[in-house]
């Protein structure tokens, strides 16, 4: 996930699929974690029919680069799963 994703990020890219319970951004909290640039975010989802739609839905959009698991630099968004 691109480093400067956060929760609000989050809840408006992945808020279209459905209802969102919860959002959490995971920060490195050492230089080695920034260096390796991993960031990773749960999505929570109310009811799962959206939680399942949502990941493949945003690969196929281009918001996701599947090849890297996580967004394209531009931040607009997160990975399937987890961002």
């Amino acid at each position: 996930m691109a480093p400067d994703v956060d929760e609000k990020i989050l809840l408006k890219e992945f808020g279209r699929f459905g209802a969102i319970g919860s959002v959490k951004v995971m920060w490195p909290r050492d230089e080695e974690q920034r260096r390796k640039g991993r960031n990773v975010g749960f999505v929570a989802f109310m009811v799962s029919r959206a939680a399942q739609h949502a990941p493949a839905a945003l690969v196929a959009g281009g918001v996701v680069d599947r090849r890297r698991g996580c967004a394209p630099a531009s931040g607009s968004a997160c990975s399937g799963g987890q961002c």
